[in-house]
């Protein structure tokens, strides 16, 4: 089902169940810890979920060389520190970096 023969509905609802599961597990709990989002959270939720969907595919066509319990910790680091992290690329957020305010037209 995750293939390129896979039903493009099941990957659609796949899609929408992870990002709903974010939502609630991380984005949520985030968000009510008093953190001010600087991108939309459905939009944080959404491309966790598809980047998650990419991972379980790109393991399963890899030949599954790590371990299940492998790649949640590689999914979670790469979720949770981003992809320059996930290089060893060091680097510092830019200070005029925008936020979601500065695509949001008043």
């Amino acid at each position: 089902l995750l293939s390129e023969k896979g039903v493009a509905s099941f990957m659609v609802q796949v899609r929408h169940y992870l990002a709903q599961i974010f939502q609630e597990q991380i984005v949520d709990p985030a968000l009510a810890a008093g953190n001010g989002p600087r991108l939309p959270p459905g939009l944080v939720a959404h491309a966790m979920a598809g980047a998650h969907i990419s991972i379980i595919s790109w393991w399963l066509e890899a030949g599954t060389q790590f371990t299940p319990e492998q790649m949640a910790q590689m999914a979670y680091s790469l979720s949770a520190f981003g992809i320059w992290w996930s290089l060893g690329v060091e680097t510092q957020i830019p200070d005029d970096m925008p936020t979601m305010h500065d695509f949001i037209s008043t």
